[in-house]
């Protein structure tokens, strides 16, 4: 019996909102596009795409690396301020209406 699809829901959510924030900080830098960000700090583009986007399983190496260019920690990025609660509501009521 396999039940770690409420986990999967939980950790897919948590990936998203790193995600969501990423691309948040990314903005803030004044960039409009994942790739021009890449290139700049010399990122692979793909993986960074895919950072963004809560599709991948970043190691913590990757993250703290992107973390560092925004000079943020781990600590930040998960703290109440940063994590903009507002988004977390709205991830989680997208993928209840598309039924995950």
């Amino acid at each position: 019996m396999k039940r770690s699809t409420d986990n999967d829901s939980s950790f897919v959510e948590i990936l998203e909102m790193i995600g969501e924030n990423l691309r948040h900080f990314r903005k803030e830098k004044g960039f409009r596009s994942h790739a021009d960000f890449a290139a700049k700090y010399k990122l692979p583009s793909i993986h960074y795409w895919r950072m963004e986007k809560g599709r991948t399983n970043m190691t913590l190496k990757s993250l703290h690396r992107v973390l560092s260019i925004h000079s943020l920690t781990l600590g930040d990025l998960f703290s109440k301020r940063m994590a903009r609660a507002h988004q977390i509501s709205d991830v989680a009521s997208r993928r209840k209406r598309r039924g995950r």
